[in-house]
């Protein structure tokens, strides 16, 4: 599940760079680019949340 969640950090970061838009400072950059790496993490989280409760358990 950690591979899904690197994955899907590294598309956003990769698709949509912050650091590119002109009006952003650096730090404001950084803080979005954080922003969006944890907003991905907790719903991959929610969605292996989801997926746990929903799977048969295994004896």
């Amino acid at each position: 599940m950690q591979t899904a969640v690197d994955r899907v950090i590294r598309s956003f970061l990769s698709k949509h760079p912050a650091s590119q838009h002109p009006s952003m400072s650096g730090a404001q950059s950084e803080a979005k680019r954080d922003e969006a790496q944890d907003f991905a993490a907790q719903l991959l989280e929610n969605y292996k949340s989801q997926l746990a409760r929903r799977s048969p358990k295994l004896d």
